[in-house]
């Protein structure tokens, strides 16, 4: 009898050379599957310094003039309801003053 140089047939009529030729292409693939995932993106582009601090100082600027003219308006308010109230609450500081501003005249 001649030795056979290929592999016997198995069970279902398929030579163990098929089985394993699936059975690689199956652990090939599930290997690919396992390890091949969805790529990262990229990294966003840093942002840019110069234009958020230039930014940055401008709104600082315009709170900074907001407040000042808040605290100016307040500062007339006050003085206007100061100078008003003491409108005709000291007759002889009236009178002197008015004698003072006669003799510089």
């Amino acid at each position: 009898m001649t030795p056979r140089l290929y592999c016997p047939r198995g069970i279902w009529g398929i030579g163990w050379d098929i089985k394993a030729l699936v059975a690689l292409s199956c652990a090939v693939l599930g290997l690919s599957a396992a390890c091949g995932g969805t790529q990262q993106p990229a990294p966003a582009p840093p942002p840019d310094v110069e234009a958020t601090v230039e930014a940055r100082v401008t709104q600082e600027v315009a709170a900074e003039a907001t407040v000042e003219a808040k605290a100016l308006a307040t500062a007339k308010a006050l003085v206007e309801a100061t100078n008003k109230k003491l409108e005709g609450n000291n007759p002889t500081l009236e009178a002197t003053v008015a004698k003072l501003e006669a003799t510089n005249k």
